[in-house]
This record gives C-alpha cells, structure tokens and sequence, in this order.
C-alpha cells in the first residue's frame, strides 16, 4: 500500500526500486506504523540521486531499506534521531522524520541499525516475530 502511495515520486526521479515483500500481521497501531515506513520512504527517495536504487525487504523479522544516495556523514550518525537535525540544505523536510521513525520503534521494541557510506545508507528494522 506505501509503496504505491509513493510510485510517482520513484517515477519522478527514475529510481528502481528492488522489493521483496513478504506478508506481514503488525499487531499495533497502522497510523504509526504507517508514519514509520512513510518516513524512511521519504528520505530513501530525498537523498538519492535521479536515476537511483531503492532496495526493499520486509519479512516477518524486520523490514530494510537502503538507498544508493551520498550517505550520511559518520561525524553526524550519532545524531540522525534528534528532533529538527537535518543535514542536507538541497532537499526539503523539517528534521523530525528520524525523530519520528526512532520514537515508534522504541515504543514497540523495535532495533534500528543504520549503515552508511558514500554509496548509499541502509536501515534495518529488526523486530520480534510477535509485532
């Protein structure tokens, strides 16, 4: 259903996205776990270049995005789940989407694991098979 909300902005940009989506049942709230994936939807299509990749994996233990943007800076890693921290000027967004993801996944026990290189950023969710 995400992934269809935002297939213009793939359009748009030209990115192909990769996906390997298994079905899941999330026991909690849709709106949170929609704001969840729509925020880091929005910043794998932000930060990347036109003519980019998305990769998508969502499985019964976790759901991983990565992108094939600049990455993040390793000086400002640490910092990414502040509320209003943003560290691009060339794209648009407010610095509270992180803050956002962050706060969800505490909440519901959910394990962030960011990667980032100059080739691109990857975050993996990794939960409970009881989600």
């Amino acid at each position: 259903e995400r992934i269809n909300f935002f297939t213009p902005f793939f359009v748009q940009k030209n990115l192909t996205i990769t996906k390997n989506i298994k079905p899941v049942i999330f026991n909690g709230s849709k709106e949170k776990f929609t704001l969840l994936f729509d925020n880091l939807l929005s910043n794998a299509i932000k930060y990347n270049p036109k003519d980019g990749n998305i990769d998508l994996e969502l499985s019964e233990n976790g759901f991983m995005i990565k992108d094939s943007g600049d990455g993040i800076k390793i000086k400002d890693i640490n910092k990414i789940y502040k509320r209003y921290t943003r560290y691009s000027a060339y794209s648009g967004g407010f610095g509270i989407g992180l803050f956002l993801v962050k706060k969800i996944c505490d909440e519901y026990n959910i394990k962030i694991d960011v990667k980032t290189s100059s080739n691109g950023t990857t975050f993996n969710l990794i939960w409970d098979k009881q989600i």
